[in-house]
């Protein structure tokens, strides 16, 4: 192989011109060589970079590099769920907003590393989205004045007939820091548009077609893009979940089931939540013992869908097929229909690296884990709220995850101070209401702000919520003495009139707000 490099080498050497791409493509023993010498308005390409490059082109690398994003917090979570076994990620590291990962080195199967993003994208109950890194490197700055910007020059680097076939659509999302203005990139739109410009002539040079704009029917691309800059240099991702992220699940938007809750809280934000006070260990443990949760003020239920979600075992990314307008029973999930449903809520469906039967394999390995009930133990998770909608919702969301099974509602709607579960708690999760509701717009942020009266009685509301609340973790003896609550709140002042002490205290951002996922030692009912 070293010498056909070599002999590559030296050809391309003597055919390089301005705007000329030479792809010299040499078999030998059922294996591939690959040079491509590129000089273009004057950046130069090193030929060690190119050929190591194209090699990959050949077949699949031992290792993929990922980046899961998910809301700032939740990082140690999301890190946790990766390492695990349903995932199977290697070297995670913790970043900003996010974990880095790897797939594994190629086992005793040969399996291809794709595999360890399409567990992820299935098993991860906190990552928005889940990037596979491309690039990595120095900002290649032009050597003439006149050149292609750096941004430009940078993107057509990569060897993009490798990841984008005839036909398929690109777009492309930027996040630029503020010193890449040193390097001539003043703006992500900006930046988002050059790169895109390079892909496209890659794409078009090598192909003979330039990709179409996106046609999706969630208005994504086939291909969708990420660049970096920052600190002088770029990373570039292709995103593996599209226009519809990870943290929506799709029970809540199945047949309008949370129309009337538009300010309902977050399902990675939920789930989060309870793996970062590890809850999910203790609701796993239902088939060793009886574990009860209760949720006195459960909203629209997210809190309690999540937490049957991780009891249940049900990897969440199976609940994606239902923003696909269909309806197929976790049972039918392997189903041909089902799996290729479930493909069109991502972008890889057309990716030329793309295995169907290797994402095939990997939904029937994530059934066949799921234990719904009764298979999951003696696990119940108790529901209250006052509003009679709220209840209802939650019923009508539990029934399109297939964990209604799990769930025990109050009779009728009630204040939290004056419900009893059927059996005493073993903790509580709630997250009362407070400050501004979670998800609003901005629209109907500042709506409710010029209606004084109903702001003023909103207040009142919440007061008396935090004061029921407080009844019920002391004084109701709905939790058994020593168990523990868990309260979020993004309001100091109302936490403040619980007036109990907290014994740790996690941050979290909720809808961009600084929150606290609270824990509370409960002590034996005052007489």
């Amino acid at each position: 192989m070293s010498s056909v490099s070599a002999s590559a080498t030296r050809m391309s050497s003597s055919y390089r011109t301005p705007c000329t791409r030479l792809l010299l493509i040499t078999t030998r023993n059922m294996g591939y060589a690959y040079h491509a010498g590129r000089r273009c308005n004057g950046v130069r390409t090193m030929a060690s970079e190119t050929t190591t490059a194209a090699r990959a082109y050949a077949r699949p690398p031992p290792v993929m590099r990922f980046f899961a994003t998910c809301p700032p917090g939740l990082e140690p979570a999301l890190a946790r769920e990766l390492a695990a076994e349903c995932v199977g990620a290697s070297n995670v590291k913790l970043a900003r907003a996010g974990v880095s990962f790897e797939s594994p080195r190629r086992n005793s199967n040969d399996e291809h590393p794709l595999a360890t993003a399409y567990r992820a994208v299935l098993w991860s109950r906190t990552a928005v989205r889940v990037l596979n890194l491309l690039h990595d490197g120095p900002l290649v700055v032009p050597t003439r004045r006149g050149g292609p910007d750096a941004a430009y020059a940078t993107a057509i680097e990569v060897p993009w007939e490798k990841y984008v076939g005839r036909g398929l659509s690109v777009d492309v999302r930027a996040r630029v820091a503020k010193d890449a203005v040193d390097q001539g990139i003043d703006s992500s739109r900006f930046c988002a548009l050059r790169t895109r410009d390079a892909v496209c002539d890659a794409v078009r040079e090598a192909t003979g077609e330039r990709p179409p704009p996106p046609s999706r029917p969630d208005g994504g691309a086939d291909v969708p893009l990420f660049i970096a800059v920052k600190h002088g240099r770029a990373q570039i991702y292709r995103d593996l979940v599209g226009n519809i992220p990870l943290n929506r699940r799709g029970y809540k938007g199945a047949g309008g089931a949370v129309a009337t809750h538009e300010g309902t809280l977050n399902e990675g934000c939920a789930a989060g939540a309870l793996m970062l006070a590890e809850l999910d260990e203790t609701l796993e443990a239902g088939n060793m013992r009886a574990v009860t949760m209760a949720d006195p003020m459960c909203g629209a239920g997210t809190l309690a869908i999540e937490a049957a979600l991780i009891a249940c075992r049900i990897a969440p990314g199976l609940l994606r097929i239902l923003h696909a307008d269909k309806r197929y029973s976790l049972s039918h999930a392997t189903s041909d229909d089902a799996v290729r449903d479930l493909e069109s809520t991502l972008p890889i469906r057309n990716w030329p690296d793309h295995s169907r039967e290797l994402f095939a394999r990997v939904v029937a390995d994530a059934v066949e884990a799921a234990r719904p009930a009764p298979y999951c133990g003696d696990v119940r998770i108790c529901c209250n709220d006052l509003d009679a909608s709220a209840l209802e919702t939650t019923r009508r969301v539990a029934r399109i995850a297939e964990v209604s099974d799990v769930l025990e509602f109050a009779d009728m709607p009630s204040r939290a101070r004056s419900w009893a579960p059927r059996r005493q708690a073993d903790f509580v999760v709630v997250n009362p209401p407070w400050g501004k509701r979670v998800g609003l717009s901005l629209e109907a942020m500042a709506a409710q702000s010029r209606q004084g009266e109903e702001e003023e009685m909103a207040q009142i509301a919440e007061e008396e919520a935090w004061d029921d609340l407080r009844y019920f973790l002391r004084d109701s003896g709905a939790v058994i003495p020593g168990g523990d609550a868990w309260v979020l709140s993004g309001d100091p002042s109302l936490t403040a009139s619980l007036r109990m002490k907290a014994s740790r205290k996690i941050p979290i951002s909720v809808a961009g707000v600084d929150s606290r996922f609270l824990r509370y030692n409960l002590r034996p009912p005052r007489r």
